[in-house]
């Protein structure tokens, strides 16, 4: 789960960018945001007979995971917390875990608006 604060707009990308650390395959079996307890889940599409069912690809050369499909505006400062953050939780399929333990400092995540 990563929170986002800054208002996205309908058919913003969210680009997730992860460490060699980790495996992305070249096709994602699925790619969908997950509500959570008590948290209206506002990242839903209109692509999909799912409206949680986002649309992903990778790219290997970057080592990123592109989510697209977003179909409504959100607006951090009326949806948000008191910290104008927004939790967003995903279900990535296919992405898979280093297969050991690694420190922290080892590996990173990066995630970006376009």
């Amino acid at each position: 789960m990563m929170n986002v604060d800054v208002d996205i707009w309908p058919h913003d990308i969210v680009v997730i960018y992860a460490s060699d650390k980790w495996t992305l395959p070249t096709s994602l079996s699925s790619c969908a945001s997950v509500g959570a307890a008590g948290v209206t889940n506002y990242f839903k599409t209109n692509i999909s007979s799912s409206e949680y069912e986002l649309q992903c690809t990778t790219a290997s050369t970057e080592h990123a995971i592109y989510i697209y499909g977003i179909a409504n505006e959100i607006d951090i400062s009326e949806q948000g917390d008191d910290d104008n953050e927004l939790p967003l939780h995903l279900d990535i399929g296919g992405f898979m875990a280093p297969s050991a333990d690694w420190n922290s400092n080892n590996y990173f995540w990066q995630v970006e608006i376009l």
